[in-house]
């Protein structure tokens, strides 16, 4: 076999390993945010709406409130949208296309780290195959982390080239590479101190040498300075946004503590890969009175110290366990809080660096006999894929999900998103069961009451529902869809100036809320202003074209205007 031929052959393997164990994905439905981001967000279903996802929050269109920018990811939802006229399908063979090539990158990169082809192909496989990574790739949402990690890996790649060959085009290529990355997902931001771990790490240069080559990542930390402007100033959605950050109240001491604990927990799904999932919680740790808080505190700090021992023994391992905890770094809510205290997804990119480290270690116990590595790693990758393709039934489709998520954790998101379901199905009573068990854990919650509102209206108890949605309002006052909802319930009772008002608040707040633009056109019809309505569902046609029902009825409206002329 070539030398270089390696590098094209071991890449089609793994693509192809990642193909078969997530193939069994490929006819699962949209699930969990699918919903909200893409089959209901009016901007994935049109493209002549892309430059709007660039100074926009993801999901916006649908209503959504997040801090969340993402415009290649978003544009990425809508291209797979219009190729597969909006079925699933493409969507998940894109997700798994993405992961492969995540996992032929790996591999890559690790060759040109450690030299040692065995621990590359070991790395990748585990990483391509491990369980921990259904949740970021099963999961259609879960795109922009293999999306950011193509473009951030491509990039360190073409940086080590330059440095090993002199390219220049490799080095602005890498350069050019970290702005795509950036613009799929936020976690692409950590990037340029991996690379400089890189220097400080594996190349054997002289401190004289060193300088010089630091230099190099000047236009990275630029870029990265910019989009920090940028994110901070005209790209900041956090004062619109509903999540609350994890820990945000909380003295640093306490946020540390519960950082120690996340990393053990990550440490353990890596080792043991089950009784994770959607809603995977950890609890705050305010104290060392809990045993396993300060075990776990004890733990990172001798994981630290390990991985400083390592830097003159084993430079690849240092390396290695330095881009574990370096890549977790950004979402331990110890430099800045996050959305949540943990979330498996966030192993996507630290994965690499555990995985790569723990194969260097076995590899250099095993290097006199090969065979014997290399059985073991694909033993361990054949159970990997055989759990991950066994997860990816748990993906099936809502109910399948929300179910197999009770069992272990019994929060309110996962009580809403099962009222869905059944408000879907037109299963009202079911519904609203499950909304009010999370209202009783939860009571708090804005959504649970407009969805609570919305059950009611269409059970035509418009008296609960405009009960239920005033609340909400005066829980989150500038609540898009609790003003819809209760516009809609007013028109239901006939109260057409106050449904008015209302929807027109709902518009004011999310100028793209097609229902609610919708529901206005309706209002101004019976206000007795049909040309006030003509404008309206013109306006909602031009967001979302594909409304024909929306079209007749504003033909319809057109022909009345009409004939009141000839009249």
């Amino acid at each position: 076999m070539k030398k270089d031929s390696i590098f094209i052959i071991i890449p089609i393997i793994l693509i192809i390993a990642t193909a078969f164990a997530y193939s069994n994905s490929f006819k699962n439905d949209f699930v969990w945010d699918d919903r909200s981001f893409i089959i209901e967000s009016p901007y994935i279903h049109n493209l002549t709406h892309w430059k709007e996802l660039f100074i926009r929050n993801v999901g916006y269109s649908k209503g959504a409130r997040n801090n969340f920018y993402r415009p290649l990811y978003t544009l990425s939802n809508a291209i797979n949208y219009k190729m597969g006229n909006g079925t699933p399908f493409i969507f998940h063979v894109t997700n798994t296309l993405l992961h492969g090539m995540c996992a032929a990158l790996v591999f890559i990169l690790i060759s040109l780290i450690s030299n040692k082809k065995e621990v590359a192909f070991s790395t990748a496989i585990l990483f391509a195959l491990h369980p921990i990574q259904t949740q970021a790739v099963t999961y259609i949402a879960g795109r922009a982390d293999p999306m950011y990690l193509v473009f951030a890996l491509t990039s360190m790649i073409l940086l080590i080239r330059h440095l090993n060959k002199k390219s220049n085009v490799s080095y602005i290529f890498s350069v050019l590479l970290f702005i795509p990355a950036l613009l799929s997902k936020e976690s692409a931001m950590i990037m340029p101190l991996l690379m400089l771990l890189y220097f400080y790490t594996i190349p054997q240069y002289t401190p004289e040498e060193k300088k010089k080559k630091i230099i190099l990542l000047i236009p990275y930390f630029a870029i990265l300075g910019l989009y920090i402007l940028l994110r901070t100033t005209v790209l900041d959605f956090s004062k619109a946004a509903y999540a609350t950050l994890a820990l945000k109240d909380e003295v640093i001491g306490i946020r540390f503590l519960t950082s120690c604990k996340a990393i053990f927990m990550y440490l353990r799904f890596l080792f043991l890969p089950a009784g994770f999932h959607m809603e995977t919680h950890l609890p705050y740790a305010r104290s060392f009175d809990n045993p396993s808080t300060f075990l776990a505190f004890l733990g990172t700090i001798g994981l630290i110290l390990f991985t400083l021992t390592m830097k003159k023994r084993n430079r690849s391992v240092f390396f290695g366990l330095s881009w574990f905890l370096l890549s977790l770094l950004p979402v331990l809510n110890v430099i800045y809080p996050v959305n949540a205290t943990i979330a498996v997804h966030w192993l996507y990119l630290p994965s690499i660096g555990i995985l790569f480290a723990l194969m260097t270690l076995l590899y250099d116990r095993l290097k006199e006999n090969r065979a014997l590595f290399i059985s073991i790693i694909l033993i361990i990758a054949f159970i990997f894929g055989v759990l991950t393709y066994n997860r990816n039934k748990n993906w099936k489709d809502e109910e399948t999900l929300y179910n197999s998520i009770l069992p272990y954790s019994q929060t309110p998101r996962v009580y809403v998103n099962l009222g869905n379901i059944y408000a879907r199905k037109n299963e009202f009573g079911k519904a609203a069961f499950y909304y009010k068990k999370a209202l009783d854990i939860a009571p708090g919650q804005t959504e649970i009451y407009v969805n609570l509102g919305y059950i009611y209206n269409t059970l035509k108890e418009y008296d609960k529902a405009e009960k239920f949605l005033k609340i909400a309002l005066r829980l989150t006052p500038r609540h898009a869809n609790a003003y819809y909802n209760l516009g809609v319930t007013y028109y239901n009772m006939r109260r057409y100036k106050e449904a008015h008002n209302v929807l027109y608040k709902a518009i004011e707040l999310n100028p793209s809320h097609t229902f609610a633009l919708n529901a206005l056109a309706d209002t101004y019809f019976n206000l007795g202003d049909p040309k006030k309505a003509v404008e309206t569902l013109e306006r909602s046609l031009k967001i979302t074209p594909a409304q024909p029902d929306i079209a007749d009825k504003l033909e319809r409206i057109k022909k009345i205007l009409e004939l009141d002329k000839e009249g």
